[in-house]
């Protein structure tokens, strides 16, 4: 069951990105016109992605405690996980504002209205990871920062990946976005980007100084998780090299393109930096789900 509980978790954290990270870019990208049908759609799918996967979650995580499926199917060891402990009330909160999104679609919300709604849910849900993870161990004067360092973490993510998916959006094939409306796009998000990138960056060392530890560095690549933890780095650092290049070379020349072969050629290479670009980022998220199943450097001291 730990196969399918890292899965499902790698399933919620795509899903809050989908959902925050996307309603956010409606919100503050000028290209909010263009494909928002497309993007509502793929919401919609968010919103449902982490009920599903929450609520499975949530049964996969209490199989792997009392020792089986069977068990976890049993109404008192399932309902002793969902309302006795953090990780249970987190998956059961995450489920809720999953499902009040996708009512919030159905019931006909437009507007502004509907994107700031979604993005608040979003935002609840990326909150929740940190009473579902490591952080939620933490115990001591470095329990609350440590949770509000995690979430700043999954927030600061779920922003950049959610772009990532935005833009995905108007650069499609057969997307007809025109040149002005992804420059401006990609311009806007430059600062938020750059946001994002210095919140990871800071909670990524406060969190692994909690987790790792002076005393525990020197032997952290002997561990599973010291490992996994060097591999999400390096994949990390290719994401911050596409996102420097979209910026400060593939953005310019979308810009200075004359006509429209230039424009196109411009747009292809953007599209394919930014496919690879998301690629990553879910394979980060991949690396933070199985994370969170192994013991820290500093519980192995």
């Amino acid at each position: 069951m730990e196969g399918a509980v890292i899965i499902l978790r790698w399933l919620q954290f795509a899903g809050a990105a989908g959902l925050f990270g996307l309603s956010l870019f409606q919100l503050y990208s000028p290209a909010s016109a263009a494909r928002v049908g497309r993007r509502g759609t793929l919401v919609l799918t968010a919103s449902c992605l982490i009920v599903l996967a929450s609520l499975g979650g949530l049964v996969a995580q209490t199989a792997v405690m009392a020792g089986g499926l069977a068990a976890a199917l049993d109404p008192t060891a399932l309902s002793m996980v969902t309302f006795q402990m953090g990780l249970g009330q987190a998956h059961l909160a995450r489920a809720a504002l999953g499902l009040a999104a996708f009512s919030l679609i159905l019931a006909g919300v437009r507007g502004r209205l509907l994107w700031w709604g979604l993005a608040g849910l979003g935002l609840g849900v990326c909150a929740t990871f940190a009473w579902s993870g490591h952080a939620a161990a933490t115990e001591g004067a470095l329990g609350l920062p440590h949770r509000l360092s995690d979430v700043v973490h999954v927030v600061a993510a779920g922003a950049w990946i959610g772009a990532l998916i935005g833009f995905l959006t108007l650069v499609g094939r057969g997307a007809g976005t025109d040149r002005q409306t992804l420059y401006r796009a990609l311009a806007e998000f430059a600062g938020i980007g750059t946001l994002a990138v210095a919140a990871l960056t800071v909670t990524g060392l406060i969190n692994a100084w909690v987790l790792i530890g002076p005393a525990a560095l020197p032997t952290a690549l002997g561990t599973a998780y010291g490992v996994l933890l060097a591999i999400k780095l390096v994949v990390f650092a290719g994401m911050l090299g596409l996102a420097a290049a979209n910026r400060f070379q593939l953005t310019p020349a979308l810009g200075r393109a004359e006509d429209d072969a230039a424009m196109l050629v411009a747009v292809d290479r953007l599209r394919q930096s930014l496919i690879l670009e998301t690629t990553l980022g879910l394979l980060v998220l991949a690396l933070v789900a199985a994370l969170g199943t192994l013991a820290p450097p500093v519980a192995l001291i």
